[in-house]
């Protein structure tokens, strides 16, 4: 996976990573662990803002014919 990552946050990812002896990626790897393990009834991480969530898809009609 690749994913743009601002350059002050990369160096936050850093100092966090190279303090706990590990590469960016593991540290990257560890935080969605943690991120999957807490999750509300929608599927969001408790910590996500309730102002960025997306609406529900909206639900497919079944064919009638």
């Amino acid at each position: 996976m690749r994913a743009w990552v601002h350059p002050d946050e990369v160096e936050k990812a850093d100092k966090f990573a190279t303090r706990a002896g590990i590469s960016r990626g593991v540290y990257v790897d560890l935080l969605l662990e943690h991120a999957q393990a807490e999750v509300d009834e929608d599927g969001y991480p408790t910590w996500f803002p309730v102002h960025l969530r997306q609406p529900e898809p909206p639900q497919e009609l079944p064919l009638t014919g």
